[in-house]
């Protein structure tokens, strides 16, 4: 059997939102922001697991969140096969580092709570092309090249970049954990790029405000109408999400 590639997509989350406080708890539908982020992620893990482990890839999730935060009792009595990592609030890379370090991840993948319209085949994309091109930093949220909506963002980081990140970035990297990796990424880092075929990245479907989370409310309620319209025209097996 092939070497197990280990990856853990790890979700950034705190209560602590200055401009909107305890975002992640709203409900879009029946279901917290944040645990729409969380199954998204499982999502996209299920289907690797499924498909590609005997290529030697086994995907987990874990969710990371500052220490004292309110989220840490909540999700560890409600999803109690979730694991949770705390560590520093404003040295957010600090608690990826410790994520890979705790789970010995060969890749760590960074999703943001803020994004609850992540699409599981976008994460799924950045992780085989990670993985099969031996990549440092794969990502789709580049300044110069970005085509994806602001709310499908996804990174995928070696453990080396990740260690390489810890000891030489300064504060502001920390906090913004890939900062480095997109402006000044070390010589030996080999970087991949996930480009559209469209231009969306004008879009904004991420929350940071009220009025986010209604337009994103308002995009859920109809795609589940959709959904329905197509269960009544062509039956309850019809739906395929891609």
């Amino acid at each position: 059997m092939a070497e197990i590639t280990n990856i853990c997509i790890g979700v950034q989350a705190r209560s602590t939102s200055t401009r909107f406080p305890r975002k992640v708890l709203e409900y879009i539908g029946s279901k917290r922001m944040l645990d729409e982020v969380i199954d998204r992620c499982f999502e996209s893990s299920n289907y690797i697991n499924r498909f590609t482990l005997k290529r030697g890839v086994m995907v987990s999730i874990a969710l990371l969140i500052p220490e004292n935060d309110e989220l840490h009792e909540l999700y560890r009595k409600e999803r109690p096969n979730l694991m949770i990592f705390t560590g520093s609030e404003d040295n957010v890379l600090s608690r990826y580092k410790k994520l890979c370090d705790k789970t010995r991840a060969d890749y760590v993948v960074r999703i943001t709570s803020d994004c609850p319209r992540i699409e599981p085949p976008l994460i799924t994309k950045c992780i085989n092309v990670a993985v099969k091109n031996q990549c440092d930093y794969v990502s789709n949220v580049d300044e110069d090249t970005r085509t994806a909506p602001d709310g499908h963002d996804c990174e995928v980081i070696s453990k080396r970049l990740i260690e390489y990140m810890m000891e030489h970035a300064d504060k502001e990297e920390k906090e913004h954990v890939t900062l480095m990796a997109r402006r000044n990424p070390p010589d030996w880092a080999n970087v991949a790029h996930i480009i559209g075929y469209t231009d969306q990245s004008n879009q904004k479907i991420s929350v940071d405000t009220p009025d986010d989370l209604e337009r994103v409310r308002a995009d859920d309620s109809i795609v589940k109408l959709k959904i329905e319209r197509a269960h009544s025209k062509s039956g309850r097996r019809s739906v395929h999400r891609y």
